[in-house]
């Protein structure tokens, strides 16, 4: 889920108050489509990433406010 957030980042991702918003709006569903897993596994991921304060969300859109925490955990993930 990490790289897919930091992947969206660089894709669609616009710079505002020196933060990453994600300008692609996405539901909890639609994320989980992406990651390839289902939206009750996908919502503690996200609101774990929230409560760490590497990212957050601004209406429906993600905001990624700690890409290097994203970077490690992603990498802690693929090995």
């Amino acid at each position: 889920m990490a790289r897919v957030l930091l992947e969206l980042a660089h894709d669609f991702g616009r710079r505002e108050d020196g933060q990453t918003v994600i300008d692609v709006p996405l539901t909890q569903s639609e994320f989980a489509t992406l990651v390839g897993a289902v939206r009750q596994t996908v919502n503690p991921s996200l609101r774990e990433f929230e409560q760490k304060g590497w990212i957050g969300r601004k209406g429906t859109h993600l905001v990624v406010y700690k890409p290097e925490e994203l970077r490690q955990a992603a990498q802690i993930a693929t090995g």
